[in-house]
């Protein structure tokens, strides 16, 4: 018989460690998950109580929000729309349509506009993380002044 319950799912902190709580009697312990972070992000946890459940680790620093927002890459060459899927203070993913020669380490901007009241265009200086076919991952330069617009955005629902 399959196991079909969800993954329960914990955030990692700076100091590579993770709290675990189980989701059947509540008790929790704090782990490190240190020789993690590059490899496993899904475990098999047995608790005290011999409740065993999958944990997803979460090595993000910042909350991602799903989205469907339109936007616009540019880098050196290349312009592009593309469909932003997820967003966070720090980052974004995107997709593109067709073939593209985008490649990690690869400096553009992202330009898009949020759905929420005011309709908010921001722009973003990027560098791309992580290319997976069509989904590319970037990170915010100088995402450490996040605007607020953004800062709004990521806390509502």
């Amino acid at each position: 018989m399959t196991d079909t319950r969800k993954s329960e799912k914990t955030y990692v902190k700076n100091d590579n460690t993770a709290t675990i709580i189980c989701p059947k009697c509540g008790t929790s312990r704090k782990v490190s998950v240190d020789g993690l972070r590059s490899k496993q992000h899904r475990i098999k946890v047995r608790c005290s109580c011999g409740y065993v459940f999958k944990l997803d680790l979460e090595f993000r620093r910042h909350f991602r929000k799903n989205t469907d927002l339109q936007g616009e890459y540019n880098f050196e060459t290349d312009a592009r729309h593309v469909r932003i899927i997820d967003l966070s203070i720090s980052g974004a993913c995107f997709e593109v349509r067709g073939p593209h020669d985008i490649e990690p380490g690869m400096k553009g901007e992202l330009v898009f506009t949020l759905d929420n009241r005011n309709m908010s265009n921001l722009y973003r200086k990027v560098i791309i993380c992580t290319v997976k076919g069509s989904r590319i991952g970037c990170e915010f330069l100088n995402s450490n002044t996040p605007s607020r617009e953004l800062g709004f955005y990521m806390r509502t629902i």
